[in-house]
């Protein structure tokens, strides 16, 4: 046991609550004893008249990364998993049991964390276990590209670049300027990742409610979120010359995923959208 655990911040924490249904076993269980939650406070309890219905689309979120990543891994061959602001979410470790024949690497890139998230990860792992932690920073993207090929990153390899929960927090000028350094000629990578709608479309009568929820995320965080509609989306990947894969409201999530509709309906109701792209 680490002689202190790693005290959770308000967002990893809010997502890691909410999402907790997949960490019940395994690694990511054990896992999760090595992390502090008791110190947050009103941050996270702001959000108690809304946790339900924020907590099945963070949920529905993680799940449908997952199921993604199960298909991409499956369909592709053995590829590298590059898991870029890791925070404290152990999805390396579910790569390791679920997809380790078909991983060569797993790198997952911070600016924080990395070192007492390694710390965790040499107790509960195999040594021969190909899982790299980084520190670096997503918006000095060639210094970040550096320093994973310094560690053992090929470009010539397909690649599974994992950006869940990253584009809100950044312009499109730093994802643009960050994915280009991932590009391939043979368009051999791929991208999952999400991204949140304007409130403008946001179907009227769940607007209300999506809009005090993202003001308090944004308290939370301390800065503005950045939105993006599907159209501004599909710009930003065309300019990259991706070709987009797949895409999905968390209405479209929750029949794919429970083959059924029980909690969203429409385009737009949970605000967040599910899209993959070849790069």
């Amino acid at each position: 046991m680490l002689a202190n655990k790693i005290k959770v911040a308000p967002t990893s924490a809010l997502v890691l609550k909410h999402a907790q249904q997949l960490y019940d076993q395994g690694l990511a269980h054990q896992y999760l004893q090595f992390l502090d939650f008791e110190h947050l406070g009103e941050g996270i309890d702001a959000f108690d008249e809304h946790a339900k219905i924020l907590g099945d689309v963070l949920y529905f979120r993680k799940l449908f990364t997952r199921f993604l990543i199960d298909r991409y891994l499956w369909e592709d061959g053995q590829m590298q998993v590059v898991i870029l602001a890791a925070g404290l979410d152990p999805l390396a470790l579910y790569l390791f049991e679920h997809h380790h024949a078909a991983i060569s690497q797993i790198f997952e890139v911070d600016a924080s964390f990395t070192e007492e998230k390694n710390a965790i990860y040499k107790k509960l792992l195999p040594a021969h276990a190909s899982i790299q932690l980084l520190q670096a920073d997503l918006r000095e993207p060639q210094v970040l590209l550096d320093t994973l090929t310094k560690h053992g990153y090929d470009s010539s390899i397909p690649t599974l670049l994992v950006f869940e929960g990253i584009i809100h927090y950044i312009n499109g000028n730093t994802f643009h300027r960050l994915m280009e350094r991932f590009r391939s000629s043979q368009k051999h990578n791929v991208v999952v990742m999400d991204y949140a709608l304007p409130i403008h479309q946001v179907p009227l009568p769940h607007r209300e409610r999506v809009e005090a929820i993202l003001q308090k995320l944004e308290t939370l965080v301390q800065g503005n979120l950045s939105m993006y509609s599907r159209e501004n989306v599909f710009a930003l990947i065309d300019a990259l010359h991706g070709d987009i894969a797949t895409i999905d409201s968390i209405a479209d999530v929750e029949f794919k995923l429970k083959a059924r509709n029980e909690l969203f309906h429409q385009v737009g109701e949970g605000w967040i959208e599910m899209i993959s792209f070849y790069l």
